[in-house]
């Protein structure tokens, strides 16, 4: 199991407003591969979006609930961390690849 802590980056994302590492995995684990995806790739994104979704809900006003995921969803979202390509260039973008990397 992997604790990713849920930080807040000045990017602005899909809302408009500044987003956080939920968000950003959520990009990445929603970014359509090359290839497309099959079923089984689907299944293993979406636990990746629904663990970033259960942090969303107990997150308390400002402080951000880490991210709990398993080891086997981990890599899935690491995975799709490390296969994005990112449409600005941006030292938090750096940061937060980064930090996954090295958990």
């Amino acid at each position: 199991m992997k604790a990713v802590m849920n930080k807040e980056v000045s990017l602005r994302l899909e809302s408009g407003e500044n987003g956080n590492y939920g968000e950003l995995i959520k990009m990445c684990a929603r970014q359509v591969p090359p290839q497309g995806f099959d079923v089984q790739q689907m299944r293993e994104r979406q636990r990746v979006l629904d663990a970033v979704e259960a942090a969303e809900k107990n997150s308390k006003g400002k402080k951000k609930a880490d991210i709990q995921l398993e080891d086997a969803d981990f890599a899935v979202a690491l995975g799709c961390i490390k296969s994005m390509r990112w449409g600005a260039l941006s030292k938090e973008i750096i940061e937060f690849v980064d930090y996954m990397d090295n958990l």
